[in-house]
């Protein structure tokens, strides 16, 4: 499950706003596969030369899908505003100007 941190934020000052008490699962909710996020990114990075899908293979001890029951958070009105692609772009854009920064 992935979520921009911008929403994990948002979802936390929700939390911290409500008289909720106990365990409260954060996250998109939506199960995606890795493989999609690395052809996302390989997409807005124009660098799809770089990766490279199935290259090593699964890790036989990892979930073959985990994603968290947002239900709770869900229930006082937070739902993710971040698309994907969108976060994802962002977060490359981020990284990148991190890296012009370090040359």
């Amino acid at each position: 499950d992935y979520l921009h941190i911008d929403d994990l934020a948002r979802a936390i000052i929700t939390l911290f706003g409500s008289s909720l008490q106990g365990v409260v699962n954060l996250g998109s909710g939506e199960p995606v596969r890795q493989s999609t996020l690395i052809e996302t990114l390989a997409k807005i990075s124009g660098r799809d030369d770089l990766f490279k899908i199935g290259a090593r293979p699964a890790n036989p001890h990892e979930p073959p899908i985990l994603f968290a029951d947002t239900k709770i958070i869900r229930s006082l009105g937070w739902k993710p505003e971040i698309a994907r692609e969108d976060g994802l772009a962002t977060t490359l854009q981020w990284w990148r100007a991190q890296h012009r920064r370090a040359a």
